[in-house]
């Protein structure tokens, strides 16, 4: 009688020390899952902010450029070199969002940025000495490219702003 006793014993042991493994193993990889995750989101919103600053950037060297263009001064070599720079960092930045996010989301809006911001330095900075009056498409180009900005910020916040609390709007 006492070794089935300790048979059970032994049995019941087992079971618990399985049962108490295998759940041990799954808590563990759901710990695993959830630490994946939270890194995965915060290397986007990181992805997503550089692109915001380059935006910003890009959106200062064109304001520059317009106010210089405005007062009917030429472009610097400065305010060309600054648009060269931030587009060079645009399309960077649109790079890397395409390659986390694919073309859906934040990379269209980016991207139309991007453009805008192109066009504008088509019709500003690389125009022909010889060119008519920038300042009607340089406004027009500067207006899609804020819009298009504006979109992009909507975007990003609705890919990573739901894992930082509630939307603000609310």
């Amino acid at each position: 009688m006492t070794i089935i006793v300790a048979l059970i014993a032994a049995s019941a042991a087992l079971i618990g020390a399985t049962i108490a493994a295998v759940t041990a193993g799954r808590r563990q990889q759901r710990q695993l899952d959830h630490d994946r995750q939270l890194a995965d989101v915060t290397e986007l919103r990181a992805v997503l902010d550089e692109a915001a600053g380059n935006l910003a950037d890009a959106e200062r060297a064109m304001q520059t450029v317009q106010d210089l263009l405005t007062a009917g001064r030429k472009v610097t070599d400065q305010a060309k070199a600054n648009v060269s720079t931030a587009q060079d960092a645009l399309t960077c930045s649109a790079r890397r969002v395409r390659i986390r996010l694919g073309e859906e989301g934040p990379y269209g809006p980016y991207q139309d940025a991007l453009d805008a911001e192109l066009r504008f330095r088509a019709s500003t900075v690389d125009r022909a000495p010889a060119g008519g009056d920038p300042t009607a498409d340089m406004r027009t180009h500067r207006a899609a490219f804020i819009a298009a900005r504006d979109e992009y910020f909507q975007a990003a916040h609705r890919v990573v702003g739901s894992h930082i609390g509630p939307d603000p709007r609310r």
